[in-house]
């Protein structure tokens, strides 16, 4: 498969970015996320507060475990990879 702009928007269409239903879920604000991430990944608050409500249009590994991290510290509960990020085939 060659990756050209198309063939990453059908993947891309194909990702459930699950973090927005998460945040909710879990009652961690948006901006409560950012204070974190800020302190972390120096990242800006209207970047989170942009993930918080679309897929961002590159993730990286360093990105999902600090969101991960940050989730674990707020909720004491544990999280993956596969609570932020779903692929569906056939959608």
């Amino acid at each position: 498969m060659v990756l050209t702009p198309a063939t990453l928007q059908a993947v891309k269409d194909r990702a459930v970015w699950k973090l927005p239903d998460l945040l909710k879920r879990e009652g961690v604000t948006p901006y409560r996320l950012h204070q974190r991430l800020a302190d972390i990944l120096g990242t800006s608050r209207t970047t989170v507060y942009r993930w918080s409500n679309e897929l961002p249009d590159t993730l990286d590994v360093a990105l999902l475990m600090a969101i991960i991290h940050v989730l674990r510290e707020e909720t004491g509960k544990s999280f993956t990879v596969s609570n932020l990020l779903e692929y569906r085939e056939g959608i």
